[in-house]
């Protein structure tokens, strides 16, 4: 160790501050050990001008030739020695416990909107609605070209009863008439929309009961006896243009006939219509019928 002591005459010993080494046995370390001050700061000791050390006596008094000295148990502060190199680096220590959790954040400004997701896939249909209130009927359609059927009857005797069908190509309307106690007829006659010329009628008729008729307005009245032809050009040379099936009350007849006519345009050019009609005629004191198919054939 590094040693500095002082002489007990209070002058400095000659090579006192070199550097010595000193093997003390375990006797003299014990001596020494009870020389030391009670404030353990320094050592009594004994050393000759030569140097060497000596233990104290008993009495606390250095050897002859030797002189008192005092060791500092702790020499002065050393100069600051060179920066050791660094340590080679310590194993990870354990991950120490979570810490608590920290105060909520203010609220983040809103994002931009998304793109449009795909449509989803269709969902099922639903039950079927309640069933609306029935429309108002719509207007009459026009009439069609197939079978037309009128049928007429009373049982009153005020009572008149009225059907008619017009046919668009002949131009020619037809009637079913009836009243009780009155007339049971079946008359055709020139609707007003061709320009009015005359028209054949050919066929037959058969009386069922009592004294039915046929007539043409321009021809008269001609009974209907058994089953007679029929065979009348309406209209021609002279008008009325119309002709009939009729009876009073107790005559009941059945009637076949197709009328035809013949009809020119404002190009000139002329063709021929027909229509066939076919039924019967029921007339009694408290009944009528009038029935008739009637069936265009071009």
């Amino acid at each position: 160790m590094s040693v500095s002591f002082t002489a007990r005459k209070g002058r400095r010993i000659a090579g006192v501050g070199v550097a010595v080494a000193v093997v003390i046995s375990a006797t003299a370390a014990a001596t020494a050990a009870a020389t030391t001050t009670t404030a353990a700061k320094t050592v009594k000791a004994c050393v000759s001008s030569t140097g060497q050390l000596a233990v104290l006596s008993s009495a606390g008094k250095c050897p002859s030739k030797y002189t008192p000295i005092t060791l500092n148990v702790t020499g002065p502060k050393g100069a600051t020695g060179a920066k050791g190199a660094t340590g080679a680096k310590g194993a990870t220590g354990p991950s120490g416990p979570a810490g608590p959790s920290g105060a909520k954040g203010a609220t983040g400004a809103t994002g931009k909107q998304g793109v449009p997701g795909s449509p989803g896939p269709s969902g099922p249909a639903g039950p079927p609605g309640p069933s609306g209130s029935p429309g108002s009927p719509g207007p009459a359609g026009p009439v069609g070209s197939g079978a037309h059927t009128l049928v007429v009857e009373t049982t009153s005797v005020i009572d008149a009863s009225t059907q008619t069908y017009t046919d668009a190509a002949t131009g020619l309307t037809v009637e079913a008439y009836c009243e009780a106690s009155g007339a049971a007829d079946l008359e055709v006659f020139d609707s007003g929309s061709h320009p009015k010329v005359g028209y054949d009628v050919r066929g037959s008729a058969t009386k069922v009961a009592g004294n039915a008729y046929e007539y043409a307005g321009n021809v008269g009245f001609q009974a209907i006896n058994g089953s007679v032809p029929i065979s009348v050009v309406v209209g021609s040379p002279v008008p009325p243009y119309d002709f009939g099936i009729s009876g009073s009350a107790g005559d009941e007849a059945s009637f076949d006939f197709t009328v035809f006519r013949k009809l020119t345009n404002s190009r000139g050019f002329t063709s021929w219509s027909s229509l066939t009609v076919s039924g019967s005629i029921d007339e009694q004191s408290t009944y009528c019928l009038t029935e008739a198919q009637v069936t265009p054939t071009d």
